[in-house]
């Protein structure tokens, strides 16, 4: 394979140094009404660099709710100043298959420390979704 590097530095692209792909997935059927849950973490080691190259977020109604309330499914960052949603698949409605999903392709660079989670939430009272999460992580020498 070939690398890549900068002119004149003798230092390769960072996507070339030691890269480790550390994906993370969460996926769960009939999931009943709950305040926002942590379902997966990545947090960037010390000395590395992280590049999210893709996020994905679904939640679909499967059973109503009685009163409905608000549901969502999302991919977050934080970086210790700032905690903010890459996606977020947010659903209020209330019949059975409605849906939300969002997916991205951020191609952002997460420094050492930074935290990346999926997370979920369903205010309702009453009924069910399927969730989906993922971030595909490429993890590399700083």
């Amino acid at each position: 394979m070939p690398t890549f590097g900068f002119a004149g530095t003798g230092r390769t692209a960072p996507y070339d140094r030691a890269p480790a792909s550390v994906s993370k997935v969460y996926s769960a059927a009939g999931v009943a009404p709950h305040g926002e849950t942590t379902r997966f973490t990545y947090t960037v080691p010390a000395g590395k660099l992280a590049l999210v190259a893709s996020v994905v977020a679904s939640a679909v109604r499967v059973t109503a709710a009685a009163p409905v309330g608000y549901a969502f499914a999302a991919v977050k960052l934080n970086d210790g100043t700032v905690n903010a949603p890459i996606v977020i698949a947010a659903e209020i409605g209330n019949t059975v298959d409605s849906d939300a999903r969002m997916n991205g392709t951020p191609q952002l660079v997460a420094l050492a420390g930074t935290v990346i989670t999926g997370t979920t939430a369903d205010g309702s009272t009453g009924g069910t979704f399927n969730y989906e999460l993922g971030a595909i992580i490429y993890e590399f020498t700083a």
